[in-house]
């Protein structure tokens, strides 16, 4: 096969699609509403359309060791169905590859970005020496599904399961991977929120999902059988219950009417000549209308009694107008009006982006450059094992980590939206520098590598920016010749690194003569 994703997904085709550009060309930035997709996806309501990234496997007895020997991350004890993720890294630690992990038993599932596939597959090839390994790559065979949930049942995905795993992928970011370390000090991090994952199906199989999507329904046979099937059985007992509650009331009707009969006596006649005339005459006179109900207590002026449950009216909009009414809280609707599940809708990648920045979730295609280390993005937290064996760029990790500080560090910015704009990836950020002259000069100090508008943080940007510039310093972002004022949140402090505690000698005093 060959290391190309297709070129324009079939999903593309769906009402009000807008085609991603750079490196996400080929399937959907969104579907015409951004700020509802983000709401629907993270309530896991819907699912986005990764299927332009590739898909890479290694299969062979000596496969877990060998990526175990020249990766960041510690594959050695991995078990089928267990996800991690990797990091390649060339001999002086910069980061090469960011690769996403799931063995089945029988293959090594590498999920990475569209621009990464053709290089990290030249890389593997050449790095298998003599050992009982192949890569291979999937990438025509199967796409990828992301969704906020970590059940893909739950949004009508069934994963592929070539070897008998489903190759569903999640993602580690909700905490502190074993070997990992944080550097990130906020008390509540906001990744313990993302439940973020990556499921692999059949690529033949988009068309029928885009359908299915279109028409507002899933795909059949699309959920696991088993979820399936509890749901055919809670259908089943819920009408079995229904059916008895209404023969019990059946019963109990005709009990009642049965004693009534039993026990009321027949009404005496009472002659027409009496009563009629009188009602005629009335009704003729316009009093009364023969053919009225019953007077109510209303009628009487007296309070009705409140309705409740399936009895009381829904309220109308002259309700909501009334004070007294609008502070009630509307009553259910009878059962036969309840609503129908949510339906799963598609979701662009502008609102997984958003998600992704406001979880300080880093990505190789956007916060990465030729100079990244692991440690200036936080990345330690799930992609580097630092009590495994030695592999490529390991010595950079291990003295960063322990005796220095990473030159830079990864902020999430906060951005003043007054001017209406949005900056983009590469936008530089700047900081004021103070002269002795009146005037302060503005220097840069680091770069814009994503941005999103969110639907409740508004619009934010990650960025990489030199560990120097002090927390509380107002920083500048220039996009499209306008300055944008940006407040920092502090992702890698200043302080990151230097962790080992390395005891001091004591300076020797001046050696005098004879001594």
């Amino acid at each position: 096969m060959t290391d190309q994703a297709p070129t324009v997904s079939p999903l593309l085709t769906l009402p009000g699609a807008v085609q991603a550009e750079g490196i996400d060309a080929g399937v959907a930035a969104h579907y015409g509403n951004p700020m509802i997709e983000q709401r629907t996806l993270a309530a896991a309501r819907a699912i986005v359309d990764l299927s332009h990234r590739g898909v890479l496997s290694v299969s062979g007895p000596d496969r877990l060791t060998w990526l175990n020997s020249i990766a960041s991350q510690e594959l050695k004890s991995v078990k089928p169905g267990e996800s991690t993720e990797m990091l390649l890294l060339d001999p002086t630690g910069r980061l090469e590859y960011a690769i996403r992990v799931l063995d089945d038993g029988v293959e090594t599932w590498l999920l990475v970005e569209a621009a990464e596939l053709p290089g990290l597959h030249k890389f593997l090839d050449r790095m298998k020496f003599m050992l009982r390994v192949q890569v291979v790559d999937h990438t025509l065979a199967y796409a990828t599904i992301g969704a906020m949930t970590d059940a893909p049942a739950t949004v009508g995905l069934a994963a592929a399961a070539p070897n008998g795993v489903p190759l569903t992928w999640l993602d580690p970011w909700a905490a502190v991977a074993r070997g990992g370390y944080q550097y990130a000090e906020t008390p509540v991090h906001p990744g313990t929120l993302w439940t973020y994952t990556e499921t692999l199906i059949p690529r033949s199989s988009l068309p029928a999902l885009r359908d299915a999507l279109a028409e507002g329904a899933l795909p059949a046979g699309s959920i696991a059988p088993e979820a399936e099937a509890e749901a055919e059985a809670e259908a089943e007992a819920e009408a079995e219950a229904e059916a008895e509650a209404e023969a019990e009331a059946e019963a109990e009707a005709e009990a009642e009417a049965e004693a009534e009969a039993e026990t009321v006596p027949e009404a005496e006649t009472v002659p027409e000549a009496e009563t009629v005339p009188e009602a005629e005459a009335e009704a003729e006179a316009g009093l009364v209308n023969a053919n009225a109900p019953a007077p109510t207590l209303a009628d009487a002026g007296a309070p009705a009694p409140a309705l409740t449950g399936a009895e009381a009216p829904w309220p109308t909009l002259a309700d909501e107008t009334t004070p007294a009414r609008a502070a009630k809280t509307p009553a259910s609707p009878p059962a036969a009006a309840s609503a129908s599940p949510a339906k799963i809708t598609p979701a662009g990648l502008l609102a997984l982006e958003a998600l992704r920045i406001a979880a300080w979730r880093p990505r190789r295609a956007r916060e990465v450059d030729e100079k990244s280390i692991p440690h200036e993005l936080d990345w330690l937290r799930t992609a580097v094992h630092l009590n495994k064996g030695c592999y490529r760029g390991q010595e950079t990790v291990a003295k960063v980590h322990n005796l220095g500080h990473p030159p830079r560090r990864l902020v999430m910015l906060h951005l003043d939206g007054s001017e209406g704009v949005l900056p983009a990836p590469g936008d530089p950020v700047q900081a004021d520098r103070q002269r002795p002259e009146s005037e302060a000069e503005r220097v840069t100090v680091g770069t814009i590598t994503s941005s999103a508008i969110h639907y409740e943080l508004g619009p934010i940007a990650l960025a990489v920016i030199k560990r120097t510039i002090p927390a509380a310093s107002t920083l500048f972002v220039q996009s499209e010749g306008i300055f944008i004022s940006a407040a920092q949140e502090i992702i890698v402090p200043q302080s990151a690194g230097s962790v080992a505690d390395i005891p001091r000698l004591p300076r020797l005093g001046i050696r005098t003569p004879g001594h």
